[in-house]
């Protein structure tokens, strides 16, 4: 059992991965990636999730401790299965959730998602992912998938099919790229709440939110951390403008790659 978790709730796109990564930045925190993204990681190799949950949490909390990690912050999509809430909570002596609230800003978290995630260029030199999501895999999905990463055609909603178990074709890329884009989901916890809008759009209430959500979790506030994250948002924010200004053109190449 950790003494301390921190359960980040958030929309595919709406920034918990970075968030739970600033949080364990904080000296009341422990920093490692690989646990930080551990069910995230996990969910998309396992395909009985739900079964495989209870398992995978004994699995993780194995590895904090040969890790040496007592307090930790995680990014978790408790949208897909908000029956998780329950199964995280005794994970640790102090579990506490903070949802990501998006609310009015839906189109843009999407756009992210889409630049982040669904076209994302898969090169050769992350042929280590696609190893990953594939495993011990050889169907014949699995050989077009590494036909495409050798030919610099590969992207990130061609792993989504994978997963799906359908052909890569561009009319399954555009149907499921339209699927997603009209989903509308709502994460479920109600613990800590932040706003997407302070974090991620506008910057002149990062700071007060920042040092509200350190009172919240009871965590010394570093100016370094949040200069750091100011730094980092505002790019972030102007290349997804970017992205969102050339969306068409982005989408009718990335769609053309594949018959």
């Amino acid at each position: 059992m950790l003494d301390r978790l921190v359960v980040v709730d958030y929309i595919e796109g709406a920034g918990g991965e970075y968030l739970s990564q600033s949080i364990n930045s904080h000296a009341e925190f422990n920093n490692s990636m690989v646990l930080q993204k551990w069910f995230n990681s996990q969910r998309h190799i396992i395909h009985n999730w739900d079964i495989a949950f209870a398992e995978q949490s004994n699995l993780f909390l194995n590895q904090c401790k040969l890790q040496q990690v007592k307090n930790l912050a995680i990014s978790y999509h408790l949208y897909f299965h908000p029956g998780h809430i329950e199964l995280l909570k005794p994970l640790s002596k102090h579990t506490q959730f903070i949802t990501i609230d998006s609310t009015g800003h839906e189109q843009m978290v999407k756009m992210e998602f889409i630049r982040k995630v669904l076209f994302n260029s898969i090169s050769k030199q992350e042929i280590k992912e696609v190893k990953y999501r594939i495993q011990a895999d050889r169907t014949p999905q699995t050989y077009t998938l590494i036909e495409l990463l050798m030919k610099e055609k590969l992207y990130g909603i061609d792993l989504v099919l994978y997963k799906r178990g359908l052909p890569i074709t561009r009319k399954n890329r555009e149907n499921t790229f339209n699927q997603l884009l009209n989903k509308k989901e709502k994460c479920p916890t109600n613990d800590i709440t932040i706003l997407y809008e302070d974090f991620f759009i506008s910057f002149d209430k990062t700071e007060k939110s920042y040092y509200n959500l350190c009172e919240s979790l009871n965590i010394i506030p570093n100016n370094e951390i949040l200069n750091a994250m100011l730094v980092r948002n505002k790019a972030n924010f102007e290349e997804l403008t970017e992205f969102t200004k050339n969306f068409e053109s982005i989408k009718n190449h990335v769609l053309s790659t594949t018959p």
